[in-house]
C-alpha cells in the first residue's frame, strides 16, 4: 500500500490543488496580465505545453478551461514519469507546478 508520504501521491496532491485553486479564478483575474508575461491562463497553456507527454499538441483553450487542461495534462505527465521511471520528467513537473504555483 502506498503511504501518504509517498512522492508520488503528494505530486498527485499537489495537482489536485493547483486546478483547485485555478478554479477559484474569476474570469478576469484568469485573463488579467501578470508582471512575468502573459495572462494566468496563457502561462498555464505554456505550463501544459511544456510538460506534456512525448510534445503532445496542447490546443488553447478558453481561460476558463486551464484548471482542467492543467489537471489533464499533469496528471498524465505524472503517471507517464512514475512508470518510466524518469525522474528528470518528474523534476520537469515539479518546476512547472512550483513557477504556477507562484503566479498564483
Amino acid at each position: 500500500m502506498i503511504g501518504n508520504d509517498d512522492p508520488w501521491v503528494i505530486r498527485e496532491r499537489r495537482i489536485q490543488a493547483l486546478a483547485d485553486r485555478l478554479r477559484t479564478f474569476s474570469p478576469e483575474r484568469l485573463a488579467r496580465s501578470i508582471s512575468s508575461g502573459g495572462s494566468i491562463a496563457e502561462i498555464v497553456h505554456q505550463a501544459c505545453v511544456r510538460i506534456a507527454v512525448q510534445g503532445r499538441p496542447v490546443p488553447r483553450l478558453a481561460d476558463a478551461a486551464c484548471a482542467d487542461q492543467w489537471l489533464v495534462i499533469a496528471r498524465e505527465a505524472g503517471q507517464c514519469a512514475r512508470a518510466d521511471g524518469d525522474d528528470l520528467a518528474a523534476a520537469e513537473l515539479d518546476a512547472v507546478m512550483e513557477h504556477l504555483r507562484s503566479i498564483t
